[in-house]
C-alpha cells in the first residue's frame, strides 16, 4: 500500500462526514467519534465494526467510553493513511448506520 499526499487524504476526508485527520505516536490517522449514549450501545457499534475490520484484515484503534466509540484508523506497514483506511472509514460508517 501507497501512503496518500494530504492533498488525496483531504479528498477522501470531504466524502466522509465527520472524520478527520490526527497525527498520534508520529503518524498521521484519521478519526471519527460515534457519539452511543451509554456504554452497552458502544460494545454493540464494536460489535458491527469487528467484523468489518476482520474481513478487511485491517484493524483499528478504538477507545471505548460510557457515551463514545472513537475509532482511528492508519496503516502501519505504509506508515501513514492509504486508500484501505478509507475503504474501512467508509465501511464502518455504513455499518454504524
Amino acid at each position: 500500500m501507497v501512503e496518500l499526499a494530504e492533498a488525496q487524504i483531504n479528498e477522501f476526508l470531504a466524502t466522509l462526514p465527520g472524520w478527520r485527520l490526527v497525527e498520534r505516536a508520529g503518524r498521521p490517522r484519521i478519526e471519527k467519534v460515534y457519539k452511543t449514549g451509554n456504554f452497552a450501545a458502544g460494545v454493540k457499534l464494536l460489535n458491527r465494526l469487528a467484523p468489518i475490520a476482520e474481513e478487511l484484515n485491517h484493524h483499528p484503534d478504538v477507545l471505548l467510553t460510557y457515551p463514545t466509540v472513537k475509532v482511528e484508523i492508519t496503516t502501519h506497514d505504509a506508515g501513514g493513511i492509504t486508500e484501505k483506511d478509507f475503504e474501512l472509514a467508509r465501511r464502518i460508517d455504513t455499518a454504524v448506520r
